[in-house]
């Protein structure tokens, strides 16, 4: 950690703005909550075939897709593994963009 900190402060480290959760493949599962309405562009690139990451290169917002996954989390929708540790990791990135989560 120190040798990263010492990279970063003398700018040969620099963050490239990708977060773990963009790795996950979400699959809709249509009936199982309503949290979708609200994000219609998603719909049809939720079938797990791609990973967040890749919805977001296809220029879906993060900060939509971002909201999408606290307010799922939240509502039970989706129950991935390490779901707090998940929805607290979201949760701070919106509170640093300046976007308030509405779970």
């Amino acid at each position: 950690m120190e040798r990263a900190y010492m990279a970063f402060r003398e700018e040969d480290l620099y963050p490239l703005r990708r977060y773990a959760w963009h790795a996950l493949r979400v699959r809709h599962q249509g009936q199982r909550g309503k949290t979708l309405e609200e994000f219609g562009q998603l719909q049809g690139l939720l079938d797990g075939a791609r990973n967040l990451g890749e919805v977001i290169a296809q220029g879906v917002p993060e900060a939509l897709v971002r909201r999408y996954l606290v307010q799922a989390l939240a509502s039970g929708e989706l129950s991935p593994p390490g779901r707090g540790w998940l929805l607290r990791d979201l949760t701070w990135e919106m509170e640093k963009e300046g976007a308030r989560p509405n779970p």
